[in-house]
Formats: C-alpha cells, structure tokens, sequence
C-alpha cells in the first residue's frame, strides 16, 4: 500500500494526484491494478489517500516482485488540480513470492516426507530439483488442499536419488 499525501495545500477541495506504476511485477499478473487512470484522489478535509496494491495468487512458483510507484504531474488546471512534487516521489513494495518454509524433512521408508505450516482452505504445491544448477523447478505434486494448519506430503518419485531440493508453494 502507498500513501499520497499533501503538505501545504488547502484542503477544502479534493486533490487529484498522477502516477505511474513501475518494477519487474506485471499488473493483472502479479498484482490488481488499483486504478485504470493511473491516480488518486484526495478527498476534500483529507490530507492523504492510499493506492493498495493488491498481490494475485499464482499456481507457479514465483519469486519476490516489487511495485515502484512516482508521482507524476498534474493534468489539470486551476487551483484544484496543480500540485508540486515533493520528495520522496517514488516509492517501492514488494511482493513476497509463494513459497513456504518446510517445518520438517523425514526419511519414511527410504522417501522424504515434508511438513509445512498451513492455512486451512488453501492449496499447496510441491516441486523439485535434484541439483541447485538445474535451470528450472520440477512440480511433484499440485493441488494439496490444507484441511489443518500442518500438511504433509511424502515424495513417492524420490527413489534412487543420491539428493533433492525442495520448494513448497502457495496457489491461492
């Protein structure tokens, strides 16, 4: 979420403020674009408004992404719709990506089996890589649904492998 506000202006009428959106995450991708117009509106009496960026679930593993937001100028005219920039005119969040820490690794039977903490109603997936230089992650299992705070899985393809790197994701 960002803050816009205004300092030394008049608040008796409502202040329109420009920006533009930036950073490696994609609107309608990774996050809700708050607004189609690219601004915000601070009511009249208000000194501030907020743009809430709302972060999409994914159903691939995704990494961390971030949002720049930069004032940008006003289009308008008059009293009402001129502003000057201050400083900081940019600002940054980020989007944390959807992997989940394991709370536990067994070997059952010669298989590991992963426990992670869980929100009960969401779904979780699993993938691997046998080596760290792998270029890309191998999904194991999709579609594990929390019906606890506490999932485990046990990997049923892990036969013969000398090593194998996890990574636990959240989809919705």
């Amino acid at each position: 979420m960002f803050t816009v506000t205004r300092a030394g202006l008049p608040t008796t009428n409502a202040l329109t403020v420009n920006y533009t959106l930036g950073g490696d995450a994609t609107a309608g991708i990774d996050f809700v674009a708050p607004s189609p117009n690219a601004n915000v509106t601070i009511p009249t009496g208000a000194n501030s408004a907020t743009v809430t960026i709302t972060p999409l679930a994914s159903t691939n593993v995704v990494n961390t992404k971030r949002v720049t937001l930069t004032v940008a100028s006003g289009a308008g005219s008059g009293a009402t719709n001129s502003y000057n920039i201050g400083t900081p005119s940019t600002a940054t969040v980020t989007l944390s990506g959807n992997s989940v820490p394991a709370k536990s690794l067994q070997m059952i039977s010669g298989s590991p089996r992963l426990t992670w903490n869980a929100t009960v109603g969401k779904t979780y997936m699993v993938a691997y890589k046998n080596n760290l230089s792998d270029p890309s992650w191998t999904t194991v299992a999709s579609g594990l649904n929390a019906i606890s705070a506490t999932l485990t899985w046990t990997d049923p393809t892990s036969s013969g492998q000398r090593q194998r790197f996890y990574l636990i994701g959240q989809t919705n």
